[in-house]
């Protein structure tokens, strides 16, 4: 357990995406377009606050989940924002730090998002030393759906596709009474 009485994770991913800087940024670091692009993992995200002009200071609410079947609520907001690199922090079920960093080269942007964070849930803490590999593959699973539901967000964005394909969350949180929070607890 960590000083908050979490347990501690830092787990990088990386992809590969065929786009400009310019044109995946504003993607990424758009909430009100996450459920779009990123459906299976991000159930809920409620804007609280907008930020500077620069994107900085602005703050929403998260319900998500991996394909395992709980689901996880924090509230992100972004301290830091640039030309190539978004710093979220992160308060809830996850208390910690998210860093979106992207690296253009030869047509393709490499962004690679480390996760720095300590699990936070109620219950789910204590398990995490017992289970953190089913919690690093679920995490991972996770960043593999958005990589994918990125590309096709580009893809429609681009005209390439008629629609975005929605992609449902996984049981139990396919079923829709289920996909909205009864209550936040952030």
């Amino acid at each position: 357990m960590d000083k908050q009485g979490g347990y501690s994770f830092a787990i990088p991913s990386e992809w590969e995406v065929d786009a400009s800087i310019r044109e995946l940024l504003p993607i990424l670091e758009d909430p009100s377009c996450m459920r779009q692009w990123w459906g299976r993992v991000f159930l809920h995200i409620d804007e609280l606050r907008a930020g500077d002009q620069n994107g900085e200071g602005r703050a929403f609410k998260c319900h998500t989940k991996g394909f395992l079947p709980y689901s996880l609520q924090f509230t992100a907001s972004v301290d830091l924002r640039s030309a190539n690199r978004v710093v979220f922090t992160m308060k809830g079920d996850f208390d910690g730090q998210a860093t979106i960093h992207a690296l253009e080269r030869d047509g393709m942007t490499r962004v690679r998002v480390n996760w720095a964070f300590s699990l936070c849930h109620p219950r789910l803490k204590y398990f995490a030393p017992l289970l953190r590999p089913v919690f690093v593959w679920n995490h991972r699973w996770a960043m593999r759906q958005g990589h994918r539901g990125l590309q096709d967000m580009l893809r429609s964005r681009r005209g390439r596709t008629a629609r975005l394909s929605f992609r449902q969350p996984t049981f139990p949180h396919n079923i829709s009474a289920l996909r909205i929070p009864a209550k936040w607890r952030v």
